[in-house]
């Protein structure tokens, strides 16, 4: 899931925002790291997360620091690696891990409004397509299935013409006045 284009990083972003979201306001009201990172993990919904945090808890189990157990790990950044080090080094872990859900959030919302301004047109194209098929087939029939072709070569616009589907069962349709001889 995590390795399909485009939708896979929106998914790993979410799943990370979520996790450091849930494992900052853990460490924020007392849970201990290890019990934290246990909880958060199954807010992320992604088993590579909740791999990465039982590698992590079970770093910082044997005395570890978090950090370097986060950059064992490939679905964190270095960038984040380096701020929960930060957090570490001055004993706020929880506000350092807030800024880094923010961080997720933010890219979260930016490549959602990416990808909408990417689809917008082929939905569009979708649309007309839809639109089209509802005037060629009368708009109030049936849709076609299949490929459509004309048993009459050129039937008379704004008349039934007989249609063979290519399942071979013939339907009949009307041919809206002003289109042009078939298809």
């Amino acid at each position: 899931r995590l390795r399909f284009p485009v939708f896979g990083r929106l998914a790993r972003l979410n799943a990370l925002a979520r996790f450091t979201s849930s494992l900052s306001v853990l460490v924020q009201t007392g849970v201990p790291f290890v019990d934290a990172l246990d909880v958060a993990s199954s807010t992320a919904g992604n088993t590579v997360v909740r791999r990465a945090a039982a590698h992590i808890a079970e770093s910082v189990r044997h005395g570890g620091r978090i950090s370097d157990a986060m950059a064992e790990q490939p679905v964190f950044t270095e960038m984040v690696v380096q701020m929960v080090s930060a957090g570490e080094d001055a004993g706020a872990v929880d506000v350092m891990l807030e800024k880094v859900a923010a961080m997720y959030e933010l890219e979260v919302e930016t490549t959602v409004a990416s990808l909408t301004s990417l689809l917008e047109p082929m939905r569009k194209i979708w649309d007309d397509l839809v639109a089209r098929k509802l005037y060629i087939t009368g708009g109030c029939g049936a849709l076609f299935d299949g490929a459509v072709a004309l048993r009459r070569h050129s039937p008379t616009c704004g008349q039934s013409a007989s249609f063979v589907l290519s399942d071979g069962n013939s339907r009949m349709g009307w041919i809206p006045p002003g289109f042009a001889h078939g298809f």
